[in-house]
């Protein structure tokens, strides 16, 4: 067997045409759902990329694992525990798979080291050593596939980390302009944009398109039942166009982001595409399992307590919602969507289920391969718990959200707390925690259940321990002499 493990960073399901985005964003991945599993409800267990990717190579939450850095400007900044094995030691452990990785995780400036264990193979795929996200996608399949060719006769566990569709947006020309969006031609500032959306058609074929309601190719607004009007994958249609300035992003591309994002996209399945014809090629395909994730979403503009935020340094829908999708169908059944609340520790157990490794710790994780074989239908997970250490207004402050049914409860370090319905406020923008206080302590009490199966309650909350360590190692940084690695210094935009 082959199992390519594919990390798309930075990608939100709800950007992919196969989960219900209005736009045709990923023909090749839609394909992949069709013949393959797609959980609906799939969610990071930890954000942004350093403990999301830690949550994927341990199948441990953060709490459990501890790594809740992202150190791509934080030299000697690795805490990560060497006594815990990573999928692909388990995989080389128990097993005769060769193992192989094309990642540049090793390039952040705390280097990732635990990204490398494991692997006989670690291509380090490069690109800028000062700014990794940079790397475009096509030098990972100029990697990849000639790997392939090469070890085509051997059974192997292949993990490809795409940067695709993260910023800067620095895909080919060709896939910068393959979506724009339009406002309505009749209305202008300061008038609220009320933008168009998807045509019908009359019976002899001709469009009719009405006031307030989006062409073929651009935005669908949605009526919430909060009350307001919204776009699905974008926010409120009111601040779509809200002149802000905005949060970790360059300015110059922010009013298009979300266009880039999705020509992003497009970028990265076309790649997947190409990468699937080689295997087409050497006649891999009745041997091959595929498993597709992020590490965690994006805002991509979305509005926070007065900031208009980018990137994904926060906790709430955008940034924790990520595709999850297994094809085999030679392994697997076939144009399966299973619902219910799948995280990214469930992902390393069900490889791991998948590739027979039999020695290996007792993981939280659950295993999929039931669902994937057909024998179980829906998950029935009562709720789900994503860690972060980073919060937009103060990136120190440790976050956790929980989430279950209609509901989504907050908990900052700091003791602030935060409660969404999602089915009535999907751009949770009206915070319920003094009118439904019934139902914030309810979940307040189930976070806390949770928090204390992996910790005794007389030890130290780790989310604690590694924002005083992250504060202390910034005051640290201040006054040391510079490096030689100074003088190309991350900006705020390069958010991680």
């Amino acid at each position: 067997m082959k199992l390519i493990f594919i990390v798309a960073d930075t990608l939100r399901r709800d950007h992919l045409s196969c989960y219900g985005y209005f736009r045709k964003t990923s023909p090749f991945i839609d394909k992949l759902a069709k013949e393959g599993v797609l959980f609906e409800d799939s969610f990071a267990s930890a954000v942004a990329t350093g403990p999301g990717f830690t949550s994927l190579f341990t199948g441990l939450p953060a709490i459990q694992h501890r790594f809740y850095f992202t150190p791509h400007n934080l030299p000697n900044m690795i805490n990560f525990d060497d006594d815990w094995p990573t999928l692909p030691e388990l995989i080389q452990y128990g097993s005769n798979y060769t193992t192989c990785a094309l990642d540049n995780l090793i390039n952040f400036q705390g280097h990732m080291k635990h990204m490398v264990r494991g692997f006989e193979y670690y291509i380090n795929s490069s690109g800028d050593l000062l700014r990794p996200s940079h790397l475009i996608g096509k030098e990972v399949n100029k990697r990849d596939i000639p790997w392939i060719r090469e070890h085509k006769k051997e059974d192997f566990f292949l993990f490809l980390h795409y940067w695709d569709p993260h910023t800067p947006y620095n895909q080919p020309e060709e896939y910068k302009n393959i979506f724009q969006h339009k406002l309505h031609p009749h209305l202008s500032p300061p008038q609220p944009p009320h933008l168009l959306s998807s045509p019908s058609r009359g019976e002899e074929g001709k469009e009719r398109v009405s006031r307030g309601r989006m062409k073929e190719g651009d935005l669908e607004v949605k009526e919430a039942p909060a009350g307001y009007k919204y776009v699905p994958g974008w926010g409120k249609l009111e601040e779509l166009e809200k002149e802000m300035a905005p949060l970790y992003i360059d300015p110059k591309i922010a009013k298009d982001a979300i266009d880039l994002y999705d020509g992003e996209i497009r970028y990265l399945d076309d790649l997947l595409q190409e990468l699937f014809s080689c295997l087409k090629e050497e006649n891999l395909l009745q041997e091959t399992v595929i498993v597709f994730t992020s590490d965690h979403g994006e805002y991509l503009g979305d509005i926070h307590q007065g900031k208009k935020i980018y990137g994904h340094p926060g906790i709430h829908f955008p940034d924790t919602n990520v595709p999850l999708i297994f094809w085999g169908p030679q392994f697997f059944a076939s144009g399966r969507r299973v619902g219910g609340y799948v995280q990214q520790i469930d992902t390393t157990r069900t490889i791991l289920e998948i590739l027979n490794i039999s020695k290996r710790p007792d993981l939280p994780g659950e295993n999929l391969l039931p669902y994937l074989k057909g024998a179980k239908k829906e998950i029935e997970k009562e709720f789900i718990v994503c860690e972060s250490n980073v919060h937009f207004l103060e990136p120190r402050l440790g976050r956790r959200s929980l989430i279950q049914g209609d509901w989504e409860y907050i908990w900052n370090l700091d003791g602030a707390e935060e409660l969404y319905n999602l089915k009535d406020d999907p751009c949770e923008r009206i915070d319920l925690k003094e009118k439904e206080g019934g139902v914030l302590v309810k979940l307040r009490q189930k976070l806390t259940q949770w928090r204390n199966r992996y910790i005794p309650d007389s030890s130290f909350d780790p989310i604690y321990k590694a924002c005083t360590l992250l504060e202390k190692h910034n005051s640290s940084l201040l006054s040391k002499r510079g490096s030689f690695w100074d003088k190309g210094k991350i900006t705020p935009v390069d958010y991680y």
